[in-house]
């Protein structure tokens, strides 16, 4: 299974407080995805082998960009407060895998237009 699945699977019954972890992004917000910055929140962190989980987020440039590309539908709150981005993870939960990867596609494909970018 891989990370993605492994923290939708975690979320399965609803977002706890005490299980979150929230995150200051390394590169105030280049790689985790527009329009945010600053802070993420994820579920998990309780054992090392789970820590270990979120260290490509605070890589190098190549290893942090790597790991948001590979993140881009795993269910992470963003914001730009610890509060926001706690938010934005229910909010990603409670809407749902299939919905949340629909929008989050949307999202990145409208950030990529604006950037003049074309994917192959």
């Amino acid at each position: 299974m891989n990370l993605v699945d492994r923290l939708w699977a975690r979320v399965a019954d609803g977002v706890h407080p005490y299980e979150t972890l929230i995150f200051g992004t390394r590169y105030g917000g280049c790689y985790e995805g527009p329009p945010w910055d600053c802070n993420w929140a994820a579920v998990g962190g309780g054992t090392v082998e789970e820590w270990r989980e979120f260290e490509g987020a605070s890589g190098g440039d190549n290893a942090c960009a790597d790991w948001w590309d590979d993140m881009w539908n795993a269910p992470i709150g963003r914001g730009d407060t610890p509060n926001g981005a706690y938010a934005d993870l229910v909010r990603v939960v409670t809407m749902g895998r299939v919905a949340f990867e629909k929008m989050r596609a949307a999202e990145i494909h409208q950030h990529e237009v604006e950037l003049g970018v074309e994917r192959a």
